[in-house]
């Protein structure tokens, strides 16, 4: 501060020295110097180091600073020994969170410095240690105030042998009894010497190792210990340690009481073989994603082989009470191919969203995306099996995204068949297809219930729209008609026009109370997004309301767009 704005004592100007500041202040300032350290799903530890520059400003700095135990709490550890003395000294009586940032780390030293402090560790942490120093387990020392642990074990062997014979070390001995957090990566986890009956999250990397070295049933019985539990996830690899030998459905049962999030990355075959061994409830968030599938065919399966093989006889609820579901196969440039979601009513929470990761089929493409072929394939598999996956559910919205071009009348038919509630159906094309097959598949199966039909993005040239006028006179005959039907379709200019719709469109307002018929040039339609017009704006799908009655909401995690009017009632 300037002179002429300090304060006047006794007539005098004194500039305002930083000494000056109240120590109170000065801790409040200090504890937010430097950056935050966070490692992927582990709890950000402070680099206690920062604050080396402060505590050379001043004498009275360096003194607050070294009193005062809350500064010290984070350690970050690198390379020096002496700086975890020095912080673990500093911090006093308070307890610490520990960070070993080093892939050179010693895990046995480590230990044996934190051995006199082992019962104010809050937070430990060891970041890339390396599997050389380990056996076939590692053992740690109790700490009864430990909340949370993680630890990342580094295998650069590979697949090769190593001292350990290419095992993954287990996680053994362990006495935390109010752990909870744990997040291993690289090792097993494998009958810990007390129950984890606190811990609410635990994550487990990959195992990388030659040989299984826990059992199904193990697997299965220890996570029926962890009573506490609300979050599990089972990255890609975790379950390399576990050895799936006995059938499907058959010896002990999951049961989470407060589970609340569950993801689990895998071999297909594995990750059906534990949701057998599972009670997972409605009102979790389950998100099931495969390992990269090689070829087209078993990407194609993959969606529906993932669930447990008898799907009517399993424990998972969402599959028999999922009223809203989406299939997308978006040509983007990611490793999915292949989206299924289901909700529970307008819950978000309550879902199951599966993944299907594909690898080949999209480096085999020039710019990094599947083929079109590729894309019809899941397409076409994923409704085939769509009933198959939600048996007896009561689903009232399908919301299908991809190639409508190869889908056949029969497919459609069975889909529909399958959901005999169905109130809203929604169609969003990558393009190239035309509406006959679906058009002529509901004039075969009732589907009764049906009242809200989208197309998007399909062909709407004039034996398009006579195909769908066709189908809708039906189903007004039938007893079963539309209550609203929306049409974003696509057609050829010739001399430079659009095809005369004013027919189509009276005969569609005639027999559906909310109807709207919509052309577009057709090499302007683009996915989810149609041409800019007037009267049209582009909103996030999740900010939309009013659009299906809010059905589409099922689609908030994706992000998705999609094109409205301004103005009118649809």
């Amino acid at each position: 501060m300037t002179a002429s704005h300090a304060p006047v004592v006794q007539g005098l100007q004194r500039p305002l020295t930083i000494d000056a500041l109240p120590n109170e202040l000065l801790i409040k300032i200090f504890a937010d110097v430097g950056s935050v350290s966070c490692y992927g799903n582990y709890k950000g530890i402070r680099d206690t180091r920062n604050l080396l520059p402060a505590m050379l400003t001043s004498k009275n700095w360096l003194a607050v600073i070294c009193g005062t135990p809350a500064l010290w709490r984070e350690i970050l550890v690198r390379d020096s020994w002496a700086w975890l003395a020095a912080c673990v000294h500093r911090s006093q009586d308070l307890l610490v969170d520990i960070c070993f940032d080093s892939s050179g780390t010693n895990f046995a030293k480590a230990q044996h410095i934190l051995r006199p402090h082992k019962d104010r560790i809050g937070s430990l942490m060891f970041r890339s240690l390396d599997c050389a120093q380990f056996g076939e387990q590692i053992a740690l020392e109790e700490m009864c105030e430990l909340k949370s642990l993680g630890i990342t074990i580094h295998h650069g062997h590979g697949a090769d042998v190593t001292m350990h014979d290419g095992i993954c070390p287990a996680l053994r001995a362990l006495e935390a009894p109010f752990l909870e957090t744990l997040h291993v990566d690289g090792l097993a986890l494998y009958k810990p010497s007390s129950p984890f009956s606190c811990l609410r999250t635990l994550q487990i990397g990959e195992c990388v190792g030659l040989r299984k070295t826990i059992r199904i049933a193990e697997f299965v019985r220890f996570f029926n210990d962890c009573v506490s539990l609300e979050k599990l996830d089972l990255q890609h690899h975790a379950l390399d340690a576990v050895l799936f030998d006995i059938p499907q459905g058959t010896g002990p049962i999951s049961a989470f009481p407060r589970l609340r999030q569950l993801a689990i990355g895998g071999k297909v075959e594995e990750v059906s073989n534990l949701l057998s061994h599972m009670e997972v409830r409605p009102d979790v968030d389950l998100l099931l994603e495969t390992d990269d599938q090689e070829d087209i065919a078993s990407a194609a399966e993959a969606a529906w082989a993932i669930l447990p093989r008898d799907i009517p006889g399993c424990k998972m609820g969402i599959l028999k009470s999922a009223t809203r579901i989406m299939v997308d196969v978006p040509p983007s440039h990611g490793p999915e191919m292949l989206f299924i979601t289901a909700t529970q009513g307008m819950n978000l929470s309550h879902k199951i969203n599966i993944v299907v990761r594909v690898s080949q089929e999209r480096s085999a493409a020039a710019d990094g995306t599947a083929s079109q072929h590729a894309r019809g394939e899941y397409f076409v598999s994923a409704l085939a099996h769509l009933a198959r996956m939600f048996p007896d559910g009561p689903v009232e919205t399908l919301i299908c995204r991809g190639e409508v071009s190869v889908v056949e009348e029969r497919t459609w038919q069975t889909l529909l068949e399958g959901f005999p509630r169905l109130r809203t159906l929604v169609i969003d094309d990558n393009a190239d297809g035309h509406p006959g097959p679906l058009s002529r598949a509901l004039t075969s199966t009732a589907c009764r219930h049906l009242e809200y039909m989208w197309l998007c993005n399909m062909y709407g040239e004039a034996a398009d729209l006579e195909e769908i006028q066709k189908c809708v006179a039906w189903r007004t005959a039938q007893g079963a008609p539309l209550r609203r039907l929306r049409l974003d379709l696509a057609a050829k200019v010739v001399n430079g026009e659009l095809p005369v719709v004013s027919a189509y469109q009276s005969e569609f307002a005639r027999l559906v109370p909310a109807s709207s018929l919509i052309l577009h040039d057709v090499k302007d339609v683009g996915r989810n997004e149609l041409p800019p017009r007037e009267g049209v704006s582009t909103e996030p799908l999740h900010r939309v309301v009013d659009v299906l009655g809010d059905e589409l909401k099922v689609n908030e995690y994706l992000g998705r767009k999609v094109i409205l009017p301004t103005t009118g009632t649809d």
